[in-house]
């Protein structure tokens, strides 16, 4: 299965005579070739980078994130972005205006919709909807690397939040992002096709608690494991610096850490 097909059947039974899906892929790339092309774009990922996230700027870099500061308007998006159902415009207003925002690809590496984080809103993390397709509640953050990750035989993180599997990256792990706890069979069906070589590192939290313990049944052969110093990766390695270390000695079925239940 090369996309996925849940998403792929919601998107037709929205299009018009007018639309496509790859005229859709086509204006989701450019806006962010468009945000990417902005004068402040550099500024912007160095200090998201350095003082919001305590990432390494390349690592924002490579999965092709921007900042959509508050100043712009809705009125200075090209015209072709502004329809409703590429998901970055409603009701002429800019959804991800003050929010960094990550672009969520599928497999092939074409872009399928966008999460927006803002730290000071109560919904942190903003999904869009292209074409009747929400990202969120269908894939998750990274496909793109699926072919890569499949060839290999390195284990697979699975996590709940982009940033959490941002990092990993940044620390040479493979890691895809669930986007919340709730996971759809489709990722389900994903999760098994690794085996044990996946590795499931659930928030430490009510939520992160039942998504363990489902997809524990799930997928049997997969590691599930919780942090049990702080509520996720992003804060348990600012707690202690040799969590990824850790992390990755979990490959070995039989490794067990006091900083993991």
């Amino acid at each position: 299965m090369d996309s996925n097909i849940f998403a792929r059947l919601q998107a037709l039974s929205s299009m018009t005579e007018e639309s496509t899906i790859d005229q859709s892929r086509t204006v989701l790339r450019r806006i962010v070739d468009f945000f990417k092309a902005q004068e402040d774009y550099d500024a912007n990922i160095h200090a998201f980078a350095e003082y919001v996230r305590f990432l390494k700027p390349e690592t924002l870099y490579q999965c092709e994130s921007f900042m959509v500061q508050p100043n712009v308007t809705y009125q200075q998006l090209p015209e072709e972005f502004r329809h409703d159902s590429y998901g970055f415009c409603r009701n002429d207003y800019l959804v991800f205006s003050g929010r960094y925002v990550y672009p969520v690809k599928d497999v092939k590496g074409n872009i399928m919709g966008f999460c927006g984080y803002d730290k000071f809103e109560d919904t942190k993390y903003l999904d869009s909807t292209n074409y009747g397709y929400r990202a969120k509640t269908y894939s998750c953050w990274g496909m793109e690397c699926l072919p890569t990750y499949y060839r290999n035989s390195e284990p697979v993180f699975f996590v709940e939040g982009i940033v959490c599997a941002l990092y990993l990256r940044q620390c040479n792990l493979q890691s895809l992002a669930l986007l919340g706890s709730s996971v759809s069979a489709y990722m389900t069906q994903i999760i098994r096709r690794f085996g044990s070589r996946a590795i499931i590192v659930c928030d430490s939290d009510e939520s992160g608690t039942k998504c363990r313990r489902y997809l524990r049944n799930s997928c049997p052969l997969a590691r599930c494991v919780q942090s049990t110093i702080a509520k996720d990766i992003d804060d348990s390695r600012q707690v202690d610096d040799n969590f990824a270390a850790e992390l990755a000695k979990l490959r070995n079925p039989y490794y067990r850490s006091k900083l993991f239940t």
